[in-house]
């Protein structure tokens, strides 16, 4: 068999178990494998953008896809419902439509946990990266259980599992899976171990040795370049940095599926960060009074990742920050967030949102961003706290001109118009 069975002491069994003793799996046990090309992305960030490139992808090969995704689901491209779909709900309604051709299912931790794998085999799976963000919270409570939670997904893969060699427990899991059958991913194509995995059959995703070319290297071929980077728009010439990661496994994930190299290629160089293809994700707003970056960074890594990228975009101004949580996380990841912003930003907006309170009581998740910023030195005339994204948007409309930028994460696109009109030169209070 292509998957390793698990055994008695795997987180995953143990919440296998746990779920059919509350019959929570009840209706998944008689569930085929799909009937379609299917593919399944999970990780602690990178899923959703990495899903819609592998769908735009999909789409360029002549497919007509289906894709379940934190934003909702898509047929051929066409929202048909909103909301959070990443779970079991989404991956039935994609399979549920007769007119698609191959689907596309991001596999987020919440739903493995309420639901369980939701399908016995997919034909592509990848493991994008297993990270601190989620960590603490549903009995999960370190780096190792997360890994082998998410391990699920690629253990249901048949054709080929993808896995990101940059990071630690995605590199461990390399030995349970056929060489020949897995590919992995990493931006730094000196690494010492490329040679080894090559000669044991695997493929990477990779950048050749100029950092100009996204290349797949294979045992029975050397190099085959996919595309410049500099032509794939969402890296923003590889400032974006996570999104050329992201670029890496929908290109394994797509070659895995049999599209070819220069569909591939098609694919990467037509997918933007705009609202429209990749909305909340490192898109750049310019037709506000300023600048604003928007980025569902939700977790101190993803920060930390969306940060160094915004950072090195061209400002004439002065850099402002908007920021907020998630109340369900750790006490620690307040702290974590503010460590990787303090002393980077003129001015620093703490919000929050009634969605993502989940829990925490009305003003505390701005409450505890602000009292971490202060901790790291930020001074506290520089912070404003408030409650609401539109109370949020206001103050910046009143601090902030046109040769600002700004960095946003958790809020929606749909909240821009309270900043919509031309950029201004001066502010509007001093």
């Amino acid at each position: 068999m292509f998957f390793r069975r698990p055994t008695l002491n795997d987180h995953r069994t143990i919440t296998f178990r746990r779920l059919m003793r509350k019959n929570v799996l009840g209706p998944l046990r008689g569930l085929r494998a799909p009937r379609i090309p299917t593919a399944m992305i999970t990780g602690s960030s990178g899923k959703t953008t990495t899903s819609r490139m592998l769908a735009h992808i999909l789409a360029c090969a002549g497919h007509t896809a289906g894709l379940a995704c934190t934003d909702g689901i898509y047929i051929a491209g066409r929202k048909v419902r909103d909301g959070d779909s990443a779970g079991y709900d989404g991956a039935m309604r994609v399979f549920a439509d007769k007119s698609i051709d191959a689907a596309v299912l991001e596999t987020a931790r919440g739903g493995l946990i309420s639901s369980g794998l939701y399908t016995r085999r997919c034909h592509v799976a990848a493991l994008l990266n297993v990270q601190t963000g989620q960590v603490g919270i549903d009995g999960i409570d370190t780096l190792d259980a997360m890994a082998a939670h998410k391990r699920q997904v690629t253990d249901a893969a048949t054709d080929r599992v993808i896995l990101s060699l940059d990071d630690d427990r995605c590199r461990s899991m390399a030995d349970q899976y056929i060489p020949s059958k897995t590919t992995f991913f990493c931006i730094d194509p000196s690494r010492s171990d490329i040679a080894e995995r090559i000669t044991l059959g695997s493929r990477i995703c990779t950048l050749d040795e100029t950092g100009e070319w996204l290349v797949l290297i294979s045992p029975e071929k050397a190099h085959q370049k996919i595309a410049r980077v500099n032509d794939i728009p969402a890296t923003m010439s590889g400032i974006v940095q996570h999104n050329l990661l992201n670029a890496m496994a929908a290109a394994a994930l797509a070659d895995g599926m049999q599209v070819a190299t220069e569909t591939i290629a098609q694919g990467l160089m037509a997918f933007e960060n705009s609202l429209d293809m990749n909305p909340g994700r490192f898109n750049i707003i310019d037709d506000c009074p300023f600048t604003m970056v928007l980025d569902k960074a939700l977790s101190p890594p993803s920060l930390r990742i969306s940060i160094g990228g915004f950072l090195q975009l061209p400002c004439e101004g002065r850099r402002f920050c908007m920021i907020s949580s998630v109340g369900n996380r750790p006490d620690s990841t307040f702290d974590e967030m503010a460590s990787v912003i303090a002393g980077r930003f003129a001015r620093y907006i703490c919000f929050e949102t009634d969605y993502f309170r989940r829990g925490r009581q009305s003003g505390e998740i701005a409450r505890r961003l602000s009292q971490s910023l202060v901790a790291r030195g930020v001074d506290e005339a520089h912070i404003i706290c408030v409650e609401t994204p539109g109370d949020a948007l206001k103050h910046l409309k009143s601090l902030a001109t046109g040769s600002d930028m700004v960095f946003a994460n958790m809020l929606s696109p749909d909240e821009l118009d309270q900043v919509a009109g031309p950029k201004l030169e001066t502010p509007l209070l001093p």
